[in-house]
Order: structure tokens, then C-alpha cells, then sequence
């Protein structure tokens, strides 16, 4: 019979200290972990396998030092790389890391300027992946057509942040994957060019049920499977003509700020929202403020529909 919480089987260890830890950042969640790991012998292999569940790299030397370390491959689910390291290393040492890891589901690639290592994300230890994150990445060209990508790899999960160019061809494979669920765009206002190849090329994501914009694009007639779709800005003139082409039931929406009711309650009247469950708007005090607010409180209530609104931070 167990007496302490030492004496616990290493799987059960292994997930409470992964309930301890898994809501902190990086920085944070490694400090307390390495701080487990000393607890005692019965702590350390458990907290040593959190530790490398997930890896963090910023620094060259820090990713040299992995690939030349020995003891064969690391076991990882999570590897985020910023790569603002220079111009050639970063291809190199990015492939390496990614050559070293296995069993990797998330990769997040922050800050490639130039140039980005498509090639590595070809690679066989991709096999397992299904979420990917591209940050700041500015650089984004390919020399070849969409036929000569090969992706080891079915996406769930594909969120691009900040990009200021992308491979037309590299963005049409991964979109085209049969498994990719959740899809967020939060592209620059400055890249207007990639904005639209974006939101022209988004019908490829046929099996997209969740989706996070900063532009809604012109046509969802494919997104037939489309159930929560999220706006990161307030919704321009192509908002409503954009949901009337949308053949799918959205069951949850997300609207970060109004310039008028006027255009939620066009929404609402649209076939695509008439199953709607879910809306999440700005504060109630701003949208208190908006004319018609009484009128569309009573048709949320007509509709049964979940009103929530988002916490804004304080000033």
C-alpha cells in the first residue's frame, strides 16, 4: 500500500506533475520542473520526461549542443525554434534539431527572416506532426511547384502569425491536407498580397471545422464542415457577403468588436448563423453603448443563443 505520494507508480507521478505544470509558459514550467526533478529519485524520471516533452531553442549554441550530443535521438512532442540567427546557419541547424527529435506532433518556427528552411519540413521526422506554427516569418520562397513538396505530414493544427511572404505552392500543400481541423491567419496588415492568397486559396482547407481570421475571405462555399469561426478585428463591409456564400452551420462565432449592431443583426439573419449556439462579443459596457442593443438582446434570447463577452485587460 502507497504511504506517501513517492510511492506512487511513475504514471501516476508523471501526470500530476503534468496537471502542476502544463498551464505555465516555457520559462516558468522549465524553472518548476528542473525544481520537481530534485525532489527526489522518485520525482526526477518523471519530471526529466516532462522536461524534454517540450523544447525550447533561441540560441545557436543551444541547438549545436543538441545535435552534437549523444545518447542517440531525443523523444519530444513540442519543438519551438526562434531562428533569427543569421542567414545560412539557420538551415542547417534547424534541419539538425529537427533530424535529432522524434515522436514530434508541434513545431513552432519563430523569427525566420531569411532565408526559411522549407527543405526541413520534408523531413521524414515529420512523419508524426499535426501542428504546425509559423511566427514573424518573412522570407518564405520556393523554387519549385506544389508536385515537388513532399510533406511527411498530416496537419490538425496550422496557425500563421505575422508573415510578410509565403510560398504559394508550400501554402497550398499544407492547406490541402485532408486532416487539417484548425486554421488561424493573423497576417500583417502590411502583406495585402498574402492576405488575398490566402483567403483565395482557403477553400483547399475543405475539412477546417475551426477557424481564426484577421479577414474572412470571399467565398466559404466549400467549408461545409466550418462550426466555430473567430474574427481577431472588427469585421469590415465583406464580413456579411462573406458568411451568405457559407454552405455549413456555424455554431459558435467570435467577434471582437462592432462598429454597429446593425451589422451583427444582418448576421444573424443569414442561413449559415440560424444554428448558432455561441457569440462572443467585447465588453458589455462598450456594446451597451451601441444603438439597437435592446433589440438584438431580444433576439438573443428568442434564439436561445450564449452570450459571452471578452475580459479586456485593464489600462
Amino acid at each position: 500500500m502507497p504511504t506517501t505520494i513517492e510511492d506512487l507508480p511513475r504514471e501516476v507521478l508523471l501526470h500530476i506533475l503534468d496537471l502542476r505544470t502544463s498551464h505555465l509558459w516555457i520559462w516558468p514550467r522549465y524553472s518548476t520542473l528542473s525544481q520537481l526533478s530534485l525532489v527526489s529519485r522518485s520525482f526526477r524520471v518523471p519530471a526529466q520526461a516532462l522536461l524534454s516533452r517540450s523544447i525550447f531553442i533561441k540560441r545557436m549554441h543551444t541547438a549545436t549542443s543538441l545535435i552534437e550530443s549523444g545518447g542517440g535521438d531525443l523523444v519530444t512532442e513540442e519543438v519551438s525554434l526562434a531562428g533569427n540567427w543569421g542567414l545560412g546557419e539557420s538551415l542547417g541547424l534547424v534541419g539538425g534539431v529537427v533530424d535529432k527529435c522524434r515522436g514530434m506532433r508541434t513545431l513552432k518556427l519563430d523569427s525566420f527572416f531569411s532565408p526559411f528552411p522549407v527543405e526541413m519540413l520534408m523531413s521524414p521526422a515529420l512523419s508524426n506532426l499535426t501542428s504546425l506554427d509559423l511566427q514573424n516569418v518573412l522570407d518564405v520562397h520556393y523554387p519549385y511547384t506544389s508536385a515537388s513538396l513532399h510533406l511527411p505530414f498530416q496537419l490538425t493544427h496550422l496557425r500563421l502569425h505575422n508573415l510578410g511572404h509565403f510560398s504559394l505552392h508550400l501554402l497550398t500543400a499544407i492547406l490541402a491536407s485532408p486532416s487539417l481541423t484548425h486554421v488561424t491567419f493573423s497576417i500583417h496588415p502590411a502583406s495585402v498580397q498574402l492576405d488575398q492568397d490566402l483567403s483565395h486559396h482557403f477553400d483547399l482547407a475543405k475539412s477546417v471545422t475551426h477557424f481564426t481570421t484577421t479577414r474572412v475571405p470571399p467565398d466559404l462555399a466549400e467549408q461545409t464542415r466550418l462550426q466555430h469561426l473567430s474574427l481577431i478585428y472588427t469585421p469590415d463591409h465583406d464580413f456579411v457577403p462573406a458568411l451568405e456564400t457559407l454552405k455549413g452551420k456555424l455554431k459558435v462565432l467570435e467577434v471582437p468588436g462592432l462598429g454597429s449592431m446593425e451589422v451583427m443583426m444582418e448576421a444573424l439573419a443569414l442561413p449559415a448563423l440560424d444554428r448558432l449556439e455561441e457569440l462572443e462579443l467585447a465588453s458589455e459596457e462598450w456594446v451597451k453603448t451601441l444603438p439597437g442593443w435592446m433589440e438584438f438582446m431580444r433576439l438573443m434570447e428568442k434564439r436561445k443563443i450564449r452570450l459571452r463577452y471578452k475580459h479586456l485587460p485593464e489600462r
